[in-house]
Parts: structure tokens; C-alpha cells; sequence
């Protein structure tokens, strides 16, 4: 278990990554999590766990539950997140930034946006060219943006695949995609496949 971690420094890159944080400045870091609880950790970005610059993250089967300041934020190379459940964070569940994710088997459920922002169980953001987001086979539920769009998934200039998953239950500020918003630039694309999306407001 990880757990009441704090970063709240002002100072470079050390108000990251209040549970875990993975950074490398000068070289690609991987690091790898199973089996993990990690929960109640705060930080002004990354309350839980925070990849940052170059890396490769893997989570296989965590909780990442009751963080402050996004449960996962992840701003390096690649990762994969299996089997894992993010409930319950502030800030967003999943901040994705410039990083190919393959998420399969996961719960993304009650997270809520910061105040004023979008995405409450996702935020994707600049992920184009080779690199993209599939997430298969995964419950986005109960996610909200209560002043923002994309209560499910908020995805700006993107190439996202969602395939067998179910998008249900989340809301956002006047409707503005309760489920899934999606807007950005002409490389932006969100592919929906086999998926089911009931029950936003």
C-alpha cells in the first residue's frame, strides 16, 4: 500500500507524483506496478501516480483510489494500465498528455474534474501521428465535470480508440458531453468501436 503521500512543492517538477512519480530527464525510466493500493496521496498535478517526461509506466491490477490532483497523469513515452481501478479521485481519473496508453480490463469510476475544467474520468490530450489511446474492454462510470465538458472522457487533439467498453453514467456542466466530448484540430479522432454509451447527461 502507498498511501498519504504529499507533493506540494512550488519548486521544478516536485508537485508531481504525491503516491509514485516515475521522471527522467536525461534517459527513457520504466517502472512497473502490480498489486498496489494507492490511495489517499495528493499533489498539485498527479496526486497518485505521475510519469512524467521520458518513461515507460506499467500499472497491472492497482487500486488507485481517493487521490487530490488527478488519480494518474501521465506525460512521458508509452504505458499500459490492465486490470486496474481508479475510483474516487479529484482532479480527473486519468490525465493523458503526449503518451501512447493500451488500457484493457480497467474500472474508471467516480472521479471529478477540477473546478472550472474538463474531464472527469479522462483527459487526452496531444496524442497524434504513431502514437494513440485504445482503451478496450473498460467501465467508464459515474464520472463527473460539474462546470466543464466530457463528464466520461474529455479527448482535445487526439487519436483515441474505444473498443468494448461502456461509457454510462457520467455528466457534465449543461450537457456538454456527459459521456465523451471530443474537439481539437484535424488530427484529432475519436473511434468508437463496439462500445456502449448510455445513461450521460
Amino acid at each position: 500500500t502507498i498511501q498519504n503521500g504529499n507533493a506540494a512543492d512550488d519548486m521544478s517538477h516536485y508537485y508531481r507524483g504525491g503516491g509514485v512519480y516515475v521522471n527522467s530527464m536525461t534517459q527513457e525510466t520504466s517502472a512497473k506496478l502490480e498489486n498496489l493500493l494507492i490511495k489517499n496521496n495528493s499533489a498539485s498535478q498527479g496526486g497518485g501516480v505521475c510519469l512524467n517526461v521520458s518513461g515507460q509506466l506499467v500499472i497491472r491490477s492497482c487500486s488507485i483510489i481517493n487521490n487530490v490532483g488527478i488519480g494518474v497523469l501521465l506525460s512521458g513515452v508509452n504505458s499500459i494500465i490492465h486490470n486496474t481501478v481508479i475510483d474516487n479521485n479529484s482532479g480527473v481519473g486519468v490525465r493523458i498528455l503526449s503518451t501512447s496508453l493500451d488500457m484493457k480490463g480497467c474500472i474508471v469510476s467516480n472521479n471529478e474534474a477540477a473546478p472550472g475544467a474538463n474531464g472527469g474520468g479522462f483527459y487526452i490530450e496531444n496524442v497524434i501521428g504513431e502514437d494513440l489511446v485504445e482503451i478496450k474492454t473498460t467501465i467508464i462510470e459515474n464520472n463527473t465535470s460539474t462546470t466543464g465538458h466530457g463528464g466520461g472522457i474529455y479527448n482535445t487533439n487526439a487519436v483515441t480508440n474505444l473498443i468494448l467498453s461502456t461509457v454510462q453514467n457520467n455528466s457534465a456542466n449543461n450537457d456538454y458531453g456527459g459521456g465523451i466530448y471530443a474537439v481539437g484540430g484535424g488530427q484529432g479522432e475519436m473511434r468508437i468501436i463496439e462500445s456502449n454509451i448510455r445513461g450521460n447527461t
